[in-house]
This record gives C-alpha cells, structure tokens and sequence, in this order.
C-alpha cells in the first residue's frame, strides 16, 4: 500500500473577470447619474406643501432652537443669539447679523434652521436674506465704563476715586 501524498491545489486569479468587472464602471456614466439626481431634487421641490406661516412661528421655532444650540454648542449660540429673524415676504426670511462672523456661524447652522423651520410651519420654499445691523451689537460693559457713567451723574464719585485710587482691573 502506497502512501498518497496531499494533493496542493494552486488558485490561479482570473485576470480576464477582473479586468470585466473593472471596464463597467464608467466616469461620465457616474457623473451622469449624479446630474440626473440634482434634477429629480429640484422637480420634487415643486411639489412640496407651501403653505402660510407668521412671524410669530419664525420667532418661536427661533427661541426653540437657540435652546437646542445652547446645549449642544455654547460657542455657536454665543454667536447667534443676538441675531433678529423677520418675515419679509411669503417665503423670504431677512436674519439681521451684528457682524460678519455671526453672519459665517449662522450660515453653518442655517440648513439644521432651516430644516426644523421648513418641517414645523410645512413650507419648503423658504429661503434666508441677510442684512447686517449695527445696532444689534452688544457691547460689553465693564466696571470702569460702569463708574464712568455714575461719574456723569454725580460728579463727586470723580473725587473720591482721586483719594481712594480705585482698581477698575
């Protein structure tokens, strides 16, 4: 009786399949699937409800989110909480910034905004205007512009801070 030896069995790749399954994908096809979707996007935007909405939903779904925002990010809210939002016209939103840089931080949360706003009030036509408003600036008070102004008011607070050498630091 003889003994058998192992029989090793040698996997030779197909190089013909793989070069098949490579030829079938295609740039221009990809890009061209790409293109049709942006299309069925924009024809399904017509179709979607539109209908009225108030200022006052625009400022209570504004106070909700800011809400929201304070939890998840207190940067972001820092930056957006001093922003006005207005109706203007039927699907025309104005949001008055101080500043540029709350104009850049509302941008990055305007979609999310926008979003919880267009799914509450049910008008999926509504787009956002910005306008930059001075007035809307906060300035920080502090103890000297404080003791400055009762200052003005009574005149001997200027004595005393003369004998006394206040540390407004």
């Amino acid at each position: 009786m003889r003994i058998s030896e192992p029989k090793v069995e040698i996997y030779k790749r197909n190089t013909e399949e793989t070069i098949d399954e490579v030829s079938e994908f295609s740039i221009s096809n990809w890009m061209n699937k790409k293109e049709n979707k942006k299309e069925v996007k924009e024809e399904d935007k017509e179709n979607l409800p539109q209908e009225h909405f108030s200022q006052m939903d625009v400022e209570r779904e504004w106070e909700l989110y800011l809400k929201d925002l304070r939890e998840k990010d207190a940067v972001k809210y820092s930056a957006v909480k001093v922003c006005k939002l207005e109706k203007l016209e039927e699907e025309i939103i104005l949001v008055k910034v101080p500043s540029g840089l709350a104009k850049l931080e509302f941008k990055s949360i305007q979609k999310e905004y926008l979003t919880v706003l267009q799914t509450k009030v049910n008008n999926f036509h509504i787009k956002i205007k910005y306008k930059q408003d001075e007035s809307l600036k906060k300035e920080v008070i502090t103890k000297k512009k404080m003791f400055d102004k009762f200052a003005e008011k009574n005149p001997v607070l200027l004595k005393l801070d003369d004998l006394m050498k206040f540390d407004f630091s």
